[in-house]
């Protein structure tokens, strides 16, 4: 007799509780939030239930909860990662739409991207929910911002000067340090070349010919990229402007009223530039060159063009 006592208490219907009065509370993995903030059903019978019309999971609080509502943002080359915060442990998360190279795992529910450089701009994926035969989706955006400064890194370069007068004074050639005080990449629709740096220049050349001494030129420039937008790393046409002096060791006859002096001496240079970025990221630069050499004093004799190779790396 007695068990089946215990048996018909066991089995007898859940109490109904008034409308407008909240639910007896159930431990958080058997719990079902809902719309009606006065009705907590369990999905279990060991929890009273509710009166209550058209109870649904209320999933907007759970994307309230788990998806970020502010966005996301990241850099070309560089791995962002972001995990979703699961609130109780009932629901399964799955996260549609995925840029291509993002992954997520629905077991740590860890989101990881590293986006190209083709992928700047706005991406929309899609955070759907699902819970008790229900389901929820929310847009979260995530911008691929493509700008990046840097600042006073060093870098060198080969140069290479043919002068008007190759005959006399031959092939120049050497070595130049630079520092680069700052850099730019916009890899977006912002307004002006995408790419740029400023510099400063010292630079050793040497002729080809003996006893033609060496030559010192230093000063500072400046290279814009061409394209307002290029979506690569790699092959970015570019323009700029070098002005600065240099000093010969290389002594020169100069007259003045009928008195000639031997004498080594300076200039005013400045270098029209074009070239090429054959690769670039916000720490690396690799760069071809080419310009035309401009001495004020020795314009007749070294006149001439120019080429460079350079690399300029960010070590800081």
């Amino acid at each position: 007799m007695l068990p089946l006592l215990i048996f018909l208490s066991l089995t007898a219907a859940p109490p109904e509780v008034t409308p407008g009065d909240p639910c007896p509370k159930c431990p958080v993995s058997e719990r079902i939030i809902i719309r009606e903030t006065v009705c907590n059903p369990c999905p279990t019978t060991t929890c009273p239930k509710c009166p209550c019309d058209g109870i649904i999971p209320d999933m907007k609080k759970i994307l309230d909860d788990s998806v970020p509502s502010y966005g996301k943002w990241a850099r070309p080359g560089e791995e962002m990662q972001f995990t979703i915060r699961r609130v109780i442990p009932d629901y399964h998360i799955s996260v549609l739409g995925l840029p291509r190279g993002a992954t997520f795992d629905p077991l740590t529910l860890t989101f990881k991207w590293t986006p190209s450089p083709l992928q700047v701009g706005t991406h929309v994926v899609l955070v759907r929910i699902s819970l008790g035969g229900k389901s929820m989706e929310r847009s979260l955006k995530i911008e691929v911002w493509g700008e990046s400064d840097s600042y006073l890194y060093p870098g060198f370069r080969s140069a290479f000067l043919i002068p008007r007068n190759l005959d006399a004074h031959g092939l120049h050639y050497g070595l130049a340090f630079l520092i680069t005080g700052y850099s730019w990449i916009k890899r977006n629709s912002s307004s002006g070349p995408s790419h740029g740096r400023l510099y400063a220049f010292l630079e050793n050349l040497e002729s080809v010919k003996e006893n033609t001494g060496y030559t010192l030129h230093y000063g500072v420039g400046v290279e814009l990229s061409l394209e307002k937008n290029p979506r690569r790393y790699f092959a970015i046409p570019t323009f700029g402007l070098e002005i600065g002096g240099s000093y010969s060791s290389r002594i020169t006859t100069a007259c003045s009223d009928g008195r000639c002096n031997d004498r080594a001496g300076g200039d005013f240079v400045f270098t029209p530039t074009f070239g090429i970025i054959l690769y670039n990221r916000s720490e690396l630069w690799i760069t071809l060159g080419a310009g035309y050499h401009i001495p004020v004093r020795e314009w007749n004799d070294f006149r001439g063009f120019k080429f460079t190779a350079g690399v300029h790396y960010g070590m800081w």
